[in-house]
């Protein structure tokens, strides 16, 4: 089974996130800013979930500083904003959601992330 680290500032987000991604089929997990790149060193999660504003530090710059020690981690970042991945497309982003996010989406996301970002097969 795929583990997800949930990294967001809002804990009732995470935890309806949490709750979507139980019943598609994954171990998740919760983090905030401050505790995740312990929680990703504990938890060994293939996928991140980070959301792109939380206090101090954006998304990108935190899923950065993750896969410079975690490399083999698939990183998400989410948002309530309209973003696109092809403005993350030198970073360490793979892939995108917009909260709020219904388990159908979420799952297409997911899947997609089975292959790396330029795979055809997606």
């Amino acid at each position: 089974m795929k583990k997800i680290l949930l990294i967001n500032d809002s804990k009732f987000e995470s935890l309806i996130l949490k709750d979507m991604l139980i019943d598609i089929g994954y171990i998740a997990g919760i983090a905030d800013e401050y505790d995740a790149i312990d929680k990703v060193q504990a938890m060994h999660p293939d996928y991140i979930i980070v959301n792109r504003v939380m206090k101090g530090i954006y998304g990108d710059e935190l899923a950065s500083k993750i896969k410079s020690r975690f490399p083999d981690i698939r990183c998400i970042l989410s948002s309530c904003d309209s973003i696109s991945i092809d403005d993350f497309e030198n970073t360490d982003i793979d892939a995108i959601i917009k909260t709020p996010i219904d388990q159908y989406r979420l799952k297409i996301v997911l899947n997609s992330m089975e292959y790396p970002k330029d795979d055809k097969r997606k």
